[in-house]
Protein backbone atom coordinates (compact mmCIF):
# COMPACT_ATOMS: atom_id res chain seq x y z
CA UNK A 1 0.00 0.00 0.00
CA UNK A 2 3.06 2.63 0.78
CA UNK A 3 4.43 1.73 -2.27
CA UNK A 4 0.93 2.07 -4.18
CA UNK A 5 1.19 5.52 -2.74
CA UNK A 6 4.48 6.46 -3.20
CA UNK A 7 3.80 5.24 -7.21
CA UNK A 8 0.81 7.62 -7.00
CA UNK A 9 2.77 10.44 -5.98
CA UNK A 10 5.67 9.60 -7.93
CA UNK A 11 3.00 9.92 -11.17
CA UNK A 12 1.27 12.85 -9.77
CA UNK A 13 4.38 14.81 -8.92
CA UNK A 14 5.85 14.25 -12.68
CA UNK A 15 1.96 15.02 -13.81
CA UNK A 16 2.49 18.10 -12.41
CA UNK A 17 6.13 18.42 -13.44
CA UNK A 18 4.57 17.78 -16.93
CA UNK A 19 2.14 20.60 -16.56
CA UNK A 20 3.79 23.08 -15.56
CA UNK A 21 6.17 22.93 -18.12
CA UNK A 22 3.08 23.03 -20.55
CA UNK A 23 2.07 26.07 -18.46
CA UNK A 24 5.49 27.80 -18.50
CA UNK A 25 5.49 27.13 -22.64
CA UNK A 26 1.69 28.94 -22.70
CA UNK A 27 3.29 31.65 -20.72
CA UNK A 28 6.15 32.07 -23.39
CA UNK A 29 3.63 31.96 -26.49
CA UNK A 30 1.00 34.47 -24.59
CA UNK A 31 4.28 36.70 -23.89
CA UNK A 32 5.33 36.67 -27.26
CA UNK A 33 2.16 36.93 -28.76
CA UNK A 34 1.57 40.11 -26.59
CA UNK A 35 4.59 41.39 -27.84
CA UNK A 36 4.01 40.71 -31.44
CA UNK A 37 0.73 42.70 -30.84
CA UNK A 38 2.84 45.29 -28.90
CA UNK A 39 4.59 45.75 -32.03
CA UNK A 40 2.18 45.76 -34.68
CA UNK A 41 0.24 48.58 -32.88
CA UNK A 42 3.38 50.38 -32.72
CA UNK A 43 3.82 49.39 -36.31
CA UNK A 44 0.03 51.05 -36.76
CA UNK A 45 0.77 54.07 -35.26
CA UNK A 46 4.00 54.39 -37.13
CA UNK A 47 1.82 54.15 -40.43
CA UNK A 48 -0.88 56.31 -39.02
CA UNK A 49 1.62 59.37 -38.50
CA UNK A 50 3.32 58.52 -42.24
CA UNK A 51 -0.08 58.42 -43.29
CA UNK A 52 -0.98 61.87 -42.22
CA UNK A 53 1.81 63.19 -43.14
CA UNK A 54 1.72 61.51 -46.44
CA UNK A 55 -1.85 63.50 -46.15
CA UNK A 56 -0.70 66.79 -45.85
CA UNK A 57 1.85 66.38 -48.61
CA UNK A 58 -0.18 65.50 -50.85
CA UNK A 59 -2.76 68.43 -50.35
CA UNK A 60 0.24 70.73 -50.33
CA UNK A 61 0.73 69.04 -53.96
CA UNK A 62 -2.54 69.64 -54.96
CA UNK A 63 -2.51 73.72 -54.36
CA UNK A 64 0.65 73.88 -56.18
CA UNK A 65 -1.00 71.99 -59.17
CA UNK A 66 -3.83 74.19 -58.54
CA UNK A 67 -1.65 77.56 -58.41
CA UNK A 68 0.47 76.12 -61.71
CA UNK A 69 -2.72 75.57 -63.16
CA UNK A 70 -3.85 78.62 -62.62
CA UNK A 71 -0.60 80.31 -63.50
CA UNK A 72 -0.42 78.24 -67.00
CA UNK A 73 -4.12 79.50 -67.75
CA UNK A 74 -2.65 83.02 -67.19
CA UNK A 75 0.36 82.35 -69.57
CA UNK A 76 -2.06 81.43 -72.08
CA UNK A 77 -4.23 84.30 -71.52
CA UNK A 78 -1.53 86.31 -72.16
CA UNK A 79 -0.33 84.71 -75.32
CA UNK A 80 -3.82 84.77 -76.57
CA UNK A 81 -3.66 88.44 -76.47
CA UNK A 82 -0.31 88.21 -78.34
CA UNK A 83 -1.50 86.21 -80.75
CA UNK A 84 -4.62 89.05 -81.09
CA UNK A 85 -2.29 91.82 -81.65
CA UNK A 86 -0.28 89.86 -84.22
CA UNK A 87 -3.20 88.79 -86.46
CA UNK A 88 -4.48 92.46 -86.57
CA UNK A 89 -1.42 94.04 -87.32
CA UNK A 90 -0.84 91.28 -90.16
CA UNK A 91 -4.40 92.15 -90.98
CA UNK A 92 -3.36 96.37 -91.05
CA UNK A 93 -0.72 95.15 -93.27
CA UNK A 94 -2.28 93.28 -95.48
CA UNK A 95 -4.88 96.39 -96.24
CA UNK A 96 -2.00 99.38 -96.43
CA UNK A 97 -1.81 100.23 -99.99
CA UNK A 98 0.35 103.38 -99.16
CA UNK A 99 3.40 103.11 -97.46
CA UNK A 100 3.08 105.07 -94.33
CA UNK A 101 6.05 104.97 -91.90
CA UNK A 102 4.03 106.27 -89.17
CA UNK A 103 1.56 103.46 -88.81
CA UNK A 104 4.76 101.16 -89.91
CA UNK A 105 6.06 102.40 -86.68
CA UNK A 106 2.91 102.21 -84.62
CA UNK A 107 2.94 97.95 -85.90
CA UNK A 108 6.60 97.94 -85.49
CA UNK A 109 6.01 99.04 -81.90
CA UNK A 110 3.01 96.61 -81.27
CA UNK A 111 4.71 93.71 -82.30
CA UNK A 112 7.27 94.17 -79.94
CA UNK A 113 5.08 94.57 -77.15
CA UNK A 114 3.83 91.78 -78.57
CA UNK A 115 7.07 89.23 -78.67
CA UNK A 116 7.51 91.12 -75.27
CA UNK A 117 4.32 89.49 -73.95
CA UNK A 118 4.98 86.03 -75.72
CA UNK A 119 8.58 85.95 -73.83
CA UNK A 120 7.18 87.01 -70.58
CA UNK A 121 4.51 84.27 -70.69
CA UNK A 122 8.09 81.83 -70.46
CA UNK A 123 5.72 79.21 -71.41
CA UNK A 124 8.71 76.31 -71.11
CA UNK A 125 8.84 77.30 -67.92
CA UNK A 126 5.21 77.32 -67.09
CA UNK A 127 5.31 73.93 -68.88
CA UNK A 128 8.02 72.20 -66.54
CA UNK A 129 6.35 73.46 -63.68
CA UNK A 130 3.11 71.88 -64.33
CA UNK A 131 4.98 68.89 -65.23
CA UNK A 132 7.03 68.65 -62.11
CA UNK A 133 4.08 69.10 -60.13
CA UNK A 134 1.81 66.66 -61.68
CA UNK A 135 4.47 64.02 -61.22
CA UNK A 136 5.16 64.68 -57.86
CA UNK A 137 1.62 64.13 -57.23
CA UNK A 138 1.92 61.19 -58.78
CA UNK A 139 4.28 59.94 -56.35
CA UNK A 140 2.60 61.23 -53.42
CA UNK A 141 -0.81 59.53 -54.26
CA UNK A 142 1.08 56.37 -54.78
CA UNK A 143 3.05 56.78 -51.55
CA UNK A 144 -0.15 57.24 -49.82
CA UNK A 145 -1.50 54.29 -51.53
CA UNK A 146 0.95 52.14 -50.46
CA UNK A 147 1.28 53.79 -47.07
CA UNK A 148 -3.07 52.61 -47.02
CA UNK A 149 -2.65 49.25 -48.04
CA UNK A 150 0.30 48.63 -45.72
CA UNK A 151 -1.63 49.94 -42.72
CA UNK A 152 -4.45 47.69 -43.82
CA UNK A 153 -2.44 44.67 -43.51
CA UNK A 154 -0.92 45.81 -40.48
CA UNK A 155 -4.36 45.80 -38.62
CA UNK A 156 -5.33 42.61 -39.85
CA UNK A 157 -2.13 41.18 -38.53
CA UNK A 158 -2.93 42.39 -35.32
CA UNK A 159 -6.67 41.58 -35.52
CA UNK A 160 -5.60 38.00 -35.99
CA UNK A 161 -3.02 37.88 -33.66
CA UNK A 162 -5.56 38.96 -30.88
CA UNK A 163 -7.98 36.35 -32.40
CA UNK A 164 -5.52 33.52 -31.81
CA UNK A 165 -4.41 34.24 -28.36
CA UNK A 166 -6.63 32.46 -25.63
CA UNK A 167 -9.52 34.03 -23.81
CA UNK A 168 -8.32 36.13 -20.47
CA UNK A 169 -5.00 35.89 -21.28
CA UNK A 170 -4.10 39.49 -22.67
CA UNK A 171 -4.94 42.39 -22.25
CA UNK A 172 -7.55 43.47 -24.61
CA UNK A 173 -6.69 46.59 -26.88
CA UNK A 174 -9.27 48.92 -29.49
CA UNK A 175 -8.23 48.36 -32.94
CA UNK A 176 -9.50 51.05 -35.23
CA UNK A 177 -11.31 49.91 -38.11
CA UNK A 178 -10.87 51.14 -41.31
CA UNK A 179 -13.22 53.02 -43.16
CA UNK A 180 -14.68 51.42 -46.59
CA UNK A 181 -13.86 53.82 -49.23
Amino acid sequence: MAQGASDEASRIRQDAGQTKQKAEKLLDDADQLDKDVSDSKEQVDNLKLKADTDRDQTDNALQKAGAAKQSAKEAADRVADALAKVENISQILSTLRDLDTAELDRLETELAAAEAVLQNADLEAQFAKLTTANNQLKVWVQEYSQDLSELEKDVQNVKDIMDSLPTGCFKNIDIETPTAQ
